[in-house]
C-alpha cells in the first residue's frame, strides 16, 4: 500500500514537472494606431516583453534586438497589404495609420 502511494505521488509530481507553461499574454487594444505603436510599447515598459503585434489583417513577430526595425517592416507590410486590397484605403493607412488589434507578450 505504501509503495503504491509512493508511486502515485511520484507520478503526479512528474506530470506537473512536465506541464507546458504558457508564457503568452494577449493585450487586446481598441484605440491604438500604428503611428503610436512604438511610443505605446516604450511608455508601457513593454520593450523586452513584446513577441508579436497584430493588425486586423496581419501579425508579425518582433525581436527584442531589432524591435524598431521590425515595427517599421510590420507597418510597411500592412500598408502594402491594404493597398493590394484597396488603393484608397492603403493611402489613408499610410497617411493616418491603421488599427493595432493586439500585442502578444512573453509573460515568463
Amino acid at each position: 500500500m505504501v509503495v503504491t502511494l509512493f508511486f502515485l505521488c511520484l507520478a503526479i509530481n512528474s506530470y506537473k514537472a512536465f506541464e507546458i507553461k504558457n508564457c503568452s499574454k494577449n493585450l487586446t487594444l481598441e484605440n491604438l494606431n500604428s503611428k503610436d505603436l512604438l511610443t505605446y510599447i516604450k511608455e508601457n515598459d513593454l520593450l523586452g516583453k513584446v513577441s508579436q503585434v497584430c493588425s486586423p489583417d496581419l501579425c508579425k513577430s518582433l525581436s527584442i534586438n531589432t524591435i524598431e526595425h521590425d515595427i517599421q517592416e510590420f507597418i510597411k507590410q500592412n500598408i502594402n497589404y491594404i493597398k493590394s486590397k484597396n488603393e484608397e484605403l492603403g493611402i489613408s493607412a499610410d497617411l493616418k495609420g491603421f488599427r493595432i488589434e493586439k500585442i502578444i507578450l512573453n509573460d515568463c
